[in-house]
């Protein structure tokens, strides 16, 4: 074995981006998708008669754009996301009558994600230091970040709906071994069969070249890698096409067995909402760059930045719950000192978001007075293109394999700064008092509990 790849797929509404690190070497690269493209890849297939093509095809027919979105109306049963639609996707109603929408769904998902997985293969065969690559023998890996937290209590629906269509991807590509240019819905079909007659075994192999990781928590291991980043206390934006990410964890440096080498992660709280770039109507002289770019029914600027207000409240609400406010004494707020804010995602750039969330912030009386972009890690990794950073950080944290991915834990496995140390220190022994700190999460004498033995 050579290498050992893991491909990290952030699957955007509008644009989807892959990071590929050699777990054997460290070395991570973010994939180019072609002269056409280059480091991102256009989320769209077309349709036209009974064939199938990704967007590395050149080809006329149906434009179905926003799979990711399909997916979820798909996986709800509800039309929530049908604003960010192409409006070409009525004129596909004769086809989706005669189908489950689900089945639909699955067949655009599992196509668009063949074209990812042959541009992978491609750009690893491409690469002077990776042209050696044996699919036979060494071992490839697609982490795919799921929109968690998009839909409520149907998380796990999307999800499953995701890693079929890769698995079935998967198997179509291995069957095949070549480029697929196109494929027929019948090919589609028969391929989310074939995954459903594999027995036990193979299907746990297949799975495990397939893995599923929520999107939301993706970004918050790019913080976590980065030795650009203090320890303290972060928010954090990603702003998406069709959705705004937002984060709130305390980031510490740590030796303990299960944090991630010297870094740990209390994650207190995130929110997903469908407030991204492409909900916003802009001016006709700042219209989309790209036809799979078409929105039906946009909102006004204000009602999209109402919302992600809204959002800001709700996510600092659950994180007061493990880093409260204030604490017990006089001492200024843990959240004046060790704050940190940052933005990133294709949507970041208009600034719009960022003024909204320094504000927002600001409003909430948190220590933060500057919005910060990602800088690129310290490694040799390079941005294609000119690319920011800030749009490859998600992809670039599932870029690191699962079995480090699972020491992050999410909010719902956290205890909170009451359940942990109680609401009021009248049942604490004689043998504690109060450090000086009033409760400083940053503090090295209590590490944030408030109480000294």
């Amino acid at each position: 074995m050579n290498f050992f790849f893991v491909a990290g797929f952030d699957f955007g509404t509008s644009y989807s981006k892959v990071v590929i690190r050699d777990q054997l070497s460290g070395v991570a690269k973010a994939v180019t998708f072609g002269p056409s493209y280059g480091g991102l890849f256009p989320s769209f297939v077309r349709m036209e008669n009974n064939g199938v093509f990704g967007p590395e095809t050149p080809a006329n027919g149906t434009l179905v754009s926003y799979p990711k979105l399909l997916a979820a109306d798909a996986a709800t049963g509800k039309n929530t996301f049908n604003s960010l639609r192409t409006g070409q996707l009525q004129s596909l109603e004769s086809i989706v009558t005669h189908d489950e929408f689900k089945n639909f769904a699955m067949r655009i998902l599992t196509r668009y994600f063949l074209s990812v997985l042959d541009s992978i293969h491609q750009f690893i065969l491409n690469d002077p230091e990776w042209k050696v690559f044996d699919v036979t023998e060494d071992p490839l890996v697609v982490q795919l970040a799921v929109p968690s937290g998009m839909m409520s209590h149907h998380e796990n629906k999307v999800e499953k709906m995701m890693q079929e269509a890769l698995a079935a991807a998967t198997l179509l590509r291995d069957n095949s071994r070549t480029n697929t240019r196109s494929s027929s819905t019948t090919e589609l079909s028969t391929g989310l069969s074939q995954l459903q007659a594999l027995n036990e075994n193979d299907r746990k192999t297949l799975d495990g070249r397939c893995i599923t990781y929520p999107e939301v928590a993706a970004g918050v291991q790019t913080i976590l890698r980065s030795r650009n980043t203090p320890d303290g206390k972060y928010i954090t934006l990603d702003v998406g096409a069709g959705t705004i990410d937002l984060n709130a964890f305390q980031r510490r440096s740590q030796t303990e067995k299960n944090d991630i080498g010297n870094v740990g992660l209390n994650y207190w709280a995130c929110q997903v909402k469908p407030l991204g770039f492409a909900r916003i109507k802009l001016p006709l002289d700042r219209s989309r760059q790209s036809d799979h770019e078409t929105v039906v029914n946009p909102l006004p600027e204000e009602e999209v930045m109402r919302g992600m207000n809204e959002a800001i409240s709700k996510l600092m609400d659950t994180a007061f719950r493990y880093q409260p406010y204030e604490s017990d004494g006089d001492g200024p707020s843990p959240w004046y000192n060790e704050s940190y804010a940052y933005i990133w995602g294709g949507g970041s750039e208009y600034s719009s978001y960022s003024d909204r969330f320094l504000s927002s912030l600001e409003d909430l009386n948190i220590g933060i007075h500057m919005i910060n972009k990602l800088e690129t890690p310290l490694e040799d990794f390079n941005t294609p293109g000119g690319i920011p950073f800030g749009r490859l950080a998600v992809a670039y944290g599932l870029s690191f394999h699962q079995t480090n991915l699972e020491t992050v834990r999410l909010p719902n496995e956290l205890q909170t700064y009451k359940a942990i140390y109680g609401s009021t220190r009248s049942s604490i022994s004689n043998s504690y008092r109060d450090c000086p700190c009033k409760g400083n999460p940053s503090c090295y004498r209590c590490h944030g509990s408030g109480i000294l033995k």
